[in-house]
C-alpha cells in the first residue's frame, strides 16, 4: 500500500491510521491462524515494528515474535519517521484462543488486544490520545460475528471506545454524528451522535433498511446492549465483560425506542385523562423525550411542569412537578450530602458548580450528575454527567473560540470556565463565565460587563448577577 509524500501532522495522522489498519489486518490473519493450529498459545503473541531506513523510500517490518508463523509485512512510508509499536494479547484472550480450537468463531468475541503508544505515535496521530494511556486498537471480538453486541450508554465505558473495541474506525465525521465502519466489510456500518438531547445508533446491515436506536439518557449506571444484527436491544439479564474493567455488567432494564420518541404517543392522551391538559408541539415532544414540560395548569387548578418516571413495578407513571414560592434546601439529595458552599451555590447561581455522585430512587443505582434549580419551579433538578460529557467532548469551538483541553476537563467537572471574544447570534463580542447548567440541559453563559480585563481561562466565576442565558 503506496501512501504520497504528506509532511503535515495531519498527513501523518493519516500515516499511522493506515499502519493501523495495516496491523489490525495482520491481526486478524495471525488470530485465524492460531485458532486453526493445533499448538497451544502459551506466550503473548507480540507483533513489532521495525524502522528499515536503508529502502527508498523507508519502509516499516511489521512481524510477530514469537508465533509459529513467520508473516512479514512491508509498509512504504514518505520519510525515514520512526513510529513504534508493540502489540500483545493478554493470558485471558491466550486462554480463549485454546479453548477455540478447532476455529470457534463464537468463542473470538473474547478476543482483546492493545497497542501500546510511544510518543512518536502520539505525534503521528495528532496528540488525539494523552500520553499516559495506551493506544487502544480495536479489538477484533467482532469478526466473523453472527451477533455483533455493543455496549451504550454505560458512563464508566464509553460507546466510542466499545465501538473502536469491537473493531470499527471513524469513516466520516459530521457535526452530530460519527460513521463507523468495521474491518470486515461485512459487518454494518454504525452511526453514531446525539441530536434532540438523546443518542443515537443508526445501523446500516447489507439489504435491510437503516435502523435508528434511540438510547435513553437516564440509563441505571450500566448501560444496554445493542445487536448490532437486529439493531435493536438484547434480552434482559444478558451479560457482557466491561472493556475497560473487566467486569460482569447485568442489563436488567432495556428501555428500547425506535425513532425519534422515546415514549408512546398513548402518554399525550393520559396526560389529558389524568391531569385535563392538551400537550402539543413543544410539549408534547419533551414529554415523549423524556423531558419536563413547560409550567401547566391542570384541570384541579394545580400548577407545575409534566415528566414521565420510569418505576420498575408499573412503568411509565405520569408526574406533576409542582411550583414551589421558594427554593428549600434538605441535607441531602439523591444521596448526596450538600455542603453549605453547594447550598450557597445553589442559591446563588442555580447550580452546584461540581459534579456529584448520586443514586438513583427507582433502582438504587449510583450514577454521576449535576445538580441544578429548575428556576421556575423553585425544585431541584438533576442532569447526568454521562449525557452532557460526550457532547463537551466533541466540541472544538464555542461560540467562536477554541476551546482547549483543559477548558472542556473544567467544563466536565461542573466549574465555570471564563471565555472572551465569544460571537452572539447577533454578530456581536462578548465575554461570560461559562458552566454546565442541569436546569437547561446544556451550557448557561454568565455575562460579564464590558471593560472587565481577563484572558479565556478557568476562572471561577465569581457572583454573576447580571445578564445570563444558556446554549
Amino acid at each position: 500500500m503506496q501512501i504520497r509524500p504528506i509532511a503535515t501532522t495531519q498527513g501523518w495522522g493519516s500515516i499511522a491510521q493506515q499502519m493501523l489498519d495495516l496491523v489490525g489486518e495482520a491481526f486478524i490473519k495471525e488470530i485465524r491462524q492460531q485458532l486453526a493450529s493445533d499448538e497451544p498459545v502459551e506466550g503473548s503473541i507480540q507483533y513489532v515494528s521495525e524502522m528499515d531506513s536503508t529502502t527508498q523510500p523507508a519502509s516499516i517490518e511489521l512481524r510477530f515474535e514469537n508465533t509459529s508463523h513467520a508473516q512479514h509485512l512491508y509498509h512504504r512510508l514518505a520519510n525515514d519517521r520512526q513510529l513504534d509499536v508493540y502489540c500483545t494479547l493478554s493470558s485471558s484472550v491466550r486462554s480463549t484462543i485454546n479453548q477455540s480450537k478447532p476455529c470457534d468463531t463464537q468463542k473470538e468475541q473474547g478476543i482483546d488486544i492493545y497497542i501500546f503508544n510511544d510518543q512518536s505515535a502520539v505525534e503521528l496521530t495528532d496528540e488525539r490520545y494523552r500520553r499516559d494511556e495506551p493506544l487502544f486498537f480495536p479489538a477484533m471480538r467482532a469478526i466473523s460475528w453472527q451477533k455483533p453486541v455493543l455496549l451504550v450508554g454505560d458512563p464508566d465505558c464509553p460507546t466510542e471506545m466499545n465501538l473502536y473495541r469491537l473493531g470499527y474506525r471513524e469513516a466520516i465525521k459530521m457535526p452530530e454524528t460519527i460513521l463507523y465502519r468495521h474491518y470486515d466489510p461485512n459487518m454494518p456500518l454504525v452511526g453514531y451522535g446525539y441530536a434532540d438531547r438523546q443518542f443515537h445508533l443508526t445501523v446500516f446491515n447489507k439489504g435491510q433498511s437503516p435502523r435508528v436506536v434511540s438510547i435513553p439518557d437516564n440509563l441505571l449506571g450500566t448501560g444496554q446492549l445493542v445487536n448490532l444484527r437486529l439493531s435493536s436491544p438484547v434480552s434482559t439479564e444478558s451479560m457482557v465483560v466491561s472493556p475497560l474493567g473487566e467486569k460482569p455488567i447485568v442489563n436488567r432494564q432495556v428501555q428500547p425506542v425506535v425513532g425519534e420518541a422515546r415514549y408512546p404517543d398513548s402518554l399525550l392522551k393520559q396526560a389529558t385523562r389524568q391531569f385535563a391538559v392538551e400537550l402539543t408541539g413543544e410539549n408534547a415532544k419533551r414529554l415523549l423525550n423524556g423531558q419536563k414540560t413547560d409550567v401547566v395548569k391542570t384541570g384541579d387548578g394545580s400548577i407545575g411542569k409534566l415528566y414521565v418516571l420510569n418505576t420498575p413495578d408499573n412503568g411509565p407513571q405520569l408526574v406533576l412537578q409542582d411550583v414551589q414560592h421558594k427554593l428549600t434546601l434538605k441535607e441531602s439529595y439523591l444521596g448526596h450530602t450538600f455542603s453549605d458552599k453547594d447550598k450557597a451555590n445553589l442559591h446563588k447561581y442555580g447550580d452546584m458548580g461540581r459534579v456529584a455522585e448520586l443514586v438513583d430512587k427507582q433502582s438504587g443505582q449510583k450514577f454521576t450528575g449535576f445538580i441544578g434549580v429548575d428556576k421556575d419551579t423553585k425544585t431541584l433538578t438533576v442532569l447526568r454527567a454521562d449525557v452532557i460529557r460526550p457532547k463537551i467532548e466533541r466540541m472544538s469551538h464555542l461560540k467562536g473560540v477554541t476551546l482547549n483541553g483543559l477548558q472542556k476537563q473544567r467544563l466536565i467537572e461542573g466549574k465555570a470556565v471564563r471565555l472572551d471574544n465569544m460571537t452572539s447570534k447577533a454578530g456581536t463580542a462578548f465575554s461570560a463565565y461559562v458552566r454546565v447548567s442541569a436546569a437547561s440541559r446544556g451550557l448557561r453563559f454568565d455575562h460579564i460587563p464590558n471593560g472587565t480585563p481577563e484572558k479565556n481561562g478557568s476562572k471561577i466565576a465569581p457572583d454573576t448577577s447580571g445578564k445570563h442565558n444558556t446554549d
